[in-house]
């Protein structure tokens, strides 16, 4: 009836029990039939922050209408999304996509809160690439003389303002990846007027907004713990935190290298929250407590027994299976993936561990462990750990968008443990195994 191209919804089906919007699609690849309409959905891309559909709507006479569906599946009602960068992409996703004419149908549940917030950072933008300027008050104002109580609450007002304010300050740091490699070269390249690279521009923005953005209020950050929820008194000095990958909301559990105090608790904490998988990062040179027996040799500690049941030798690396036994008589086996190629003082080979993280991520991948946390290490769980945690997301996110955003994905790590990816050298570095695994990897396997 309007010749609407784009739908964005704002809102899940259901939101802590309660009903918000009845689903208006059919589910997986189906058709429904809805009164005098014929739906179906052509293709789904379902991304960690929000999902992509492709539908078709054939009315009575037999006329067919392609609708893009953008839903966005983090936000729930009266509140504000947790990180705002994905925010700022999924409404750039939204009008690059939208190049037809006819107006964009936005809807959450009432169609005021998150829908009239949505519509204001929209107009805001625009505003801004404009004119230069943006008056957030006077667009609201604007909203509300044609809807009531559009952007429904302070906090949906305030997060406008913090969403511009990272727009405006971090700019568009992704790249497609066609156009990735030809960009490259120039990253490292230093700007006359400046003296400083992209990278380092980039780089000193992160830096910038760290603080702006931790006084939001809008993240939050949780330590790994036993299920019994907060940490038991002796964990008291074992620091690990749950670090949010691109898709799985605990992907990481990121943690200090255990010294000869903290081993025990280093195993029991892995096994209470369910790892099968361990990164060793500690330098090569650098001397650390080991808390792994020599192969086929037992460490008997207090509550649990570690034993190395097989050792393999890789390139740069070494692949351990450890088999863990509590007093009870219950067995762990965990993966363990030492990386030897770092040193305290110098950066490790750039092809040589993009290998390594393949390797990985292959390896969990084939061992069913996709769901399972991740632990990762290690002397301080800051330097290795970050450029490990940041390539990861970017290899997923390339999978599944063929977007390269190397600032997002430090970004975000920072935001839930401050101090990952502690230099320029190291951000740098994360661009040159990105552009070193797009080098290695087909268009039909990225």
């Amino acid at each position: 009836e309007h010749n609407v191209p784009t739908i964005v919804m704002l809102t899940n089906i259901m939101e802590e029990g309660k009903a918000k919007c009845s689903q208006y699609w059919p589910s997986g690849s189906g058709t429904l039939q809805y009164g005098g309409l014929l739906v179906k959905v052509e293709t789904t891309i379902i991304l960690p922050d929000h999902t992509i559909r492709s539908l078709t709507v054939t009315s009575p006479s037999g006329d067919t209408r392609t609708v893009l569906h953008f839903h966005y599946t983090n936000w729930h009602d009266y509140g504000t999304p947790t990180h705002l960068a994905p925010l700022i992409n999924f409404v750039r996703v939204v009008n690059q996509s939208h190049v037809v004419h006819g107006p964009l149908l936005v809807h959450c549940s009432a169609g005021v809160g998150r829908t009239g917030t949505v519509i204001a950072i929209d107009y805001c933008m625009k505003q801004i690439h404009m004119e230069g300027e943006v008056d957030v008050k006077g667009v609201v104002s604007v909203l509300r003389e044609q809807r009531n109580f559009m952007v429904q609450t302070e906090q949906q007002f305030t997060c406008i303002h913090y969403v511009l304010l990272e727009a405006i300050m971090c700019g568009d740091t992704s790249y497609m990846i066609s156009d990735f490699s030809a960009e490259y070269p120039n990253l490292q390249l230093k700007d006359t007027s400046t003296g400083r690279s992209l990278v380092e521009e980039e780089f000193k923005k992160l830096n910038s907004i760290k603080t702006m953005i931790s006084k939001s209020s809008f993240i939050s950050k949780v330590k790994a713990t036993s299920p019994g929820g907060a940490l038991d008194q002796e964990y008291h000095e074992y620091h690990a935190y749950f670090v949010k990958g691109y898709l799985n909301t605990q992907q990481f559990i990121v943690a200090d290298g255990p010294c000869v105090d903290t081993i025990e608790h280093f195993w029991q904490m892995l096994v209470n929250n369910g790892c099968s998988n361990i990164i060793t990062l500690t330098p090569s040179d650098v001397g650390v407590d080991p808390y792994w027996p020599p192969c086929n040799q037992m460490m008997s500690l207090t509550n649990i027994s570690v034993e190395v049941v097989e050792e393999q030798p890789e390139h740069m690396y070494n692949v351990r299976k450890i088999m863990l036994t509590n007093r009870t008589g219950s067995t762990h086996l965990v993966m363990q993936y030492e990386y030897i190629g770092w040193t305290a003082e110098k950066m490790t080979d750039v092809s040589g561990f993009v290998q390594f993280v393949f390797d990985v991520a292959r390896r969990i991948d084939e061992g069913n462990y996709t769901n399972n946390a991740i632990l990762v290490h290690d002397t301080t769980s800051l330097g290795p750990s970050g450029i490990f945690c940041a390539l990861w997301h970017c290899m997923e996110r390339l999978r599944l968008e063929r977007v390269v955003d190397v600032f997002q994905a430090v970004q975000k790590l920072q935001l839930q443990k401050p101090g990952m990816v502690e230099s320029v050298k190291q951000y740098a570095f994360i661009y040159d195994c990105v552009h070193e695994f797009i080098n290695i990897t087909t268009s039909t396997t990225v």
